[in-house]
């Protein structure tokens, strides 16, 4: 009975490294993908990495990293206080995904380094390790609005709010080419998703001097060429959502581009009102006029290509 006992553990044994040779060999024969390479640049200033179409971005100058962490500071300075909880990030463009040499990494760390050094008073939430190409559009600059709750949960942990992600549906709409069409790219359509629950339909939105509704998505942006101004209404110089659904008190104050237009419906939970600055198209010395600053979170949300040609910023 011993031996029989013995025999038995051994083929146990046995049949363990077998599986477990197996499962290694599986994983050594697995062919690890390969990074995205970039094309040359065509005369329309775009550039492919696989089925991706990116706009290459201006060469890379220090000078914008300083001068944009010399707005954050001015705004921080003129309008902020110390009860306010303060932060920046930056959307990277789909370049740092991709093998290039016409906007490499090294111009991502020039300018992180020079923020990080410079911005005071103010939490930087790295996004970088949230995303990857696949979350943007392969015929537009965006991020897919679906692919954003890895962002949402970072930016929630560090500013203290928690989303039910669980609780979106999501609204397909066919056929959707990006800004990239205009350059005259071929390139299959793709899908265009934005996600709806019972706060981004019954916020208030008001675009300032422009629009007034119930609802963030502005569908009839799918009339137009534009397809991606559905969130709400694109690039405006002041956008504000009022929540009624929430009454935490809570108020949110957004400095960035059209980026923040798909994330912002997906904050709504947190806030009873969430505002969108755009300094593009308002000057830092007339925000006091536009906006009444308290006691709001702060959070500057800029794409690096803005970031790397900031002198736009009024």
């Amino acid at each position: 009975m011993k031996k029989k006992g013995i025999l038995g553990i051994s083929v146990v044994c046995l049949l363990c490294l077998l599986i477990g040779l197996s499962v290694f060999i599986k994983k050594g024969n697995v062919k690890k993908e390969e990074p995205l390479v970039a094309s040359e640049v065509g005369e329309n200033g775009i550039f492919s990495a696989g089925d991706y179409y990116i706009l290459a971005m201006d060469k890379y100058e220090e000078k914008y990293s300083h001068l944009m962490s010399k707005k954050l500071n001015e705004i921080s300075s003129l309008y902020l206080n110390d009860t306010m909880k303060k932060f920046y990030s930056i959307v990277p463009e789909k370049s740092y995904f991709v093998e290039n040499d016409i906007y490499p990494k090294e111009n991502y760390d020039s300018m992180l380094s020079i923020l990080k050094e410079e911005v005071k008073g103010m939490e930087y939430i790295n996004l970088f390790d949230t995303l990857n190409i696949s979350d943007y559009y392969k015929t537009d600059l965006h991020w897919k609005q679906e692919k954003l709750f890895p962002v949402v949960n970072k930016l929630g942990k560090a500013m203290g709010f928690k989303i039910n992600t669980k609780n979106f549906k999501e609204n397909i709409v066919e056929d959707y080419y990006g800004v990239y069409k205009a350059y005259g790219i071929e390139a299959k359509p793709e899908t265009l998703t934005y996600l709806t629950n019972d706060y981004t339909q019954n916020a208030l939105v008001t675009v300032y001097e422009v629009a007034e509704q119930n609802g963030v998505y502005f569908t009839d942006a799918f009339n137009t060429d534009v397809w991606y101004n559905v969130f709400l209404s694109g690039p405006n110089p002041l956008v504000t959502i009022e929540n009624p659904a929430v009454t935490n008190g809570k108020e949110l104050i957004i400095f960035g581009d059209s980026f923040s237009s798909s994330l912002t419906p997906l904050l709504l939970e947190a806030y009873e009102k969430i505002t969108l600055i755009d300094l593009r198209f308002v000057a830092t010395q007339y925000l006091g006029e536009v906006v009444d600053f308290t006691n709001q979170d702060i959070l500057f949300l800029y794409n690096a290509q803005i970031v790397n040609r900031c002198a736009m910023l009024r």
